[in-house]
């Protein structure tokens, strides 16, 4: 009799646990309470936009959620959503989501691309030229820590970076840079797209650049 009494105390608390940690929804996503990262004494902000945006959450299942406002944590690499008043970080297998300014601009993130770097198949890009070649841009927030001249106390910031790979269409993942050589390299042209940059004076020199190169590409527009 005790022994059963026990399992049911250890059944009950476990049930407990599990309820509290994760939030199941009717429109099938869930999530757990979100722990701020932006919590502290740290200045600056862990988020892509301070703001909650409305967005569309498309699941790895192919299931489309849009009643939710969405932000995403680019320290934790979290991508969260409101919920009565409260911020939950989604549990459920995400393929991408996209996030629309109150200007209407809309910001596509895409995840389950190869590893690369310290990146895996979890880590969220931004797709900012979206076609069979995509351009991604990956945004991390890191937190660095400092002292100011004649002072003890330590300053604890995010400091963002910013990185951009191309994404093939057989899905090989390459970085590159602000830089025509590593792009026509990762794009693997065979001469065609720089002499086509030539002819358009086009110089990469910005995040722009790339996005018009990759675009150019996807068109068909280094063949002419």
């Amino acid at each position: 009799m005790k022994t059963f009494i026990l399992f049911i105390s250890i059944f009950m608390a476990v049930t407990t646990v599990s309820a509290q940690s994760s939030l199941f929804l009717a429109d099938r996503v869930s999530g757990n309470l979100y722990k701020n990262s932006n919590a502290g004494d740290i200045q600056g902000s862990a988020f892509f936009k301070e703001d909650w945006l409305p967005g569309v959450i498309y699941l790895g299942d192919g299931y489309r959620a849009d009643k939710f406002l969405l932000k995403l944590d680019l320290y934790s690499n979290e991508l969260l959503f409101q919920h009565e008043g409260q911020a939950l970080a989604v549990v459920n297998p995400v393929k991408e989501f996209v996030l629309t300014s109150p200007l209407g601009a809309q910001y596509l993130f895409r995840c389950g691309y190869m590893p690369i770097d310290v990146n895996d198949e979890k880590t969220f890009y931004q797709v900012i030229a979206n076609g069979p070649t995509s351009l991604l841009k990956h945004i991390r927030k890191n937190i660095n820590e400092r002292k100011e001249y004649g002072s003890a106390a330590t300053i604890k910031e995010f400091i963002t970076t910013e990185s951009y790979f191309i994404s093939q269409p057989k899905g090989v993942i390459l970085k590159v840079k602000k830089d025509k050589r590593s792009l026509l390299d990762a794009l693997g042209d065979d001469g065609k797209m720089e002499a086509w940059m030539a002819k358009n004076k086009i110089k990469i020199k910005s995040e722009q650049d790339l996005v018009n190169v990759v675009n150019a590409w996807n068109q068909n527009l280094h063949k002419n």
